[in-house]
């Protein structure tokens, strides 16, 4: 059996479940149901745990692989509604203690249970942010931005004289908003000298960056040691040139498949052991002075259109590295 973490809008994740049920594999979708502990045996010579989800009923021994799509299914939520319930009642405060301690003991033991499977990604993975990435990255000598966190102007004014270009992007993983007919996303945005006059001395905290000059973009999906690498020529278009997302769908940017030189790979491997990750979405540029320098690494990512683009058949991969296929490996 394998467990995947997902929601039912994820492109990727369907197109994945489609490869697993055409290679004859069993797998259970975790997403809007909350699953529970149904059944707990300990003993010094055997165990037997069973776990809810929805209307199935599954052995965690029956599990051989986990891919963590979307972040881990908080159990917290479900105490909390428990915890209005007893409010509202009135009961003793006693209850609500032991409802908190009952579902966070089921979060930690399939933790625990879940951490001895074969994975993709890791359990609340949206918790990892990109400053982590980047000092990781200064370890192991990869190229990275010169990069300022702060909420204070005066920082940001030193910041952007010292390198007249800058940038300014999320403190953690890329978000959107979806409302009726419209979607907001957060993008990565050039700063200039003329643009400190609109901001107020202090505000949120915010992840700036110089701004380098780049010859091409490239996104490494990165799965069991492996870099799968797009080159995405972004910069000869003005709406493309700081972020590629900002697509241009009457003139979409060239993706081609790329290899990048053994060194990188072998850094970015040894990033992603340092970041815990067994798979993700790595950001780099290829500068004009010929540098290959490192933005962000995505545990989550999106990898469908460099996929297809570059014909990577990704998530074929990503089915027969959660199957049975794989396990001698």
């Amino acid at each position: 059996m394998i467990i995947i973490f997902s929601n039912t809008s994820d492109s990727s994740a369907k197109k994945t479940m489609q490869w697993l049920n055409f290679i004859n594999e069993p797998f259970l979708v975790i997403g809007e149901d909350k699953f529970t502990i149904t059944s707990l045996q300990i003993s010094n010579s055997n165990e037997k745990i069973m776990f809810r989800c929805g209307n199935i009923e599954c052995d965690v021994k029956d599990i051989q692989s986990i891919w963590y799509r979307s972040e881990f299914i908080n159990i917290k939520d479900m105490y909390y509604n428990y915890s209005a319930f007893v409010k509202e009642k009135n009961l003793q405060q006693s209850i609500q203690t032991y409802l908190s301690d009952y579902w966070f003991a089921q979060k930690e033991l399939l933790e625990i249970l879940f951490s001895e499977k074969k994975t993709i990604g890791k359990n609340n993975q949206g918790r990892f942010n990109k400053p982590i990435a980047l000092r990781y990255a200064a370890e192991i000598c990869l190229d990275i931005p010169n990069t300022i966190f702060t909420n204070n102007k005066k920082d940001l004014e030193v910041f952007i004289k010292n390198h007249n270009e800058i940038i300014a992007k999320s403190f953690d993983l890329a978000f959107s908003f979806y409302s009726v007919g419209e979607s907001i996303m957060s993008y990565t945005s050039k700063i200039t000298i003329s643009d400190l006059l609109k901001i107020p001395s202090f505000f949120e905290k915010t992840l700036f960056q110089e701004l380098i000059p780049k010859q091409y973009e490239i996104r490494t999906f990165f799965l069991n040691n492996v870099c799968y690498s797009t080159a995405i020529i972004s910069q000869n278009n003005e709406k493309t040139l700081i972020d590629y997302r900002r697509y241009d769908k009457a003139k979409m940017n060239r993706s081609i498949p790329y290899k990048l030189p053994s060194s990188i790979e072998n850094k970015i491997t040894l990033l992603m052991k340092k970041c815990g990750l067994s798979s993700g979405s790595i950001d780099l540029i290829k500068s004009t002075d010929g540098r290959f320098v490192f933005l962000e690494v995505n545990p989550v990512g999106q990898f469908g259109y460099h996929s297809y683009n570059c014909n990577y058949n990704l998530h074929k991969q990503i089915a027969e590295y959660l199957s049975k296929r794989n396990d001698n490996e």
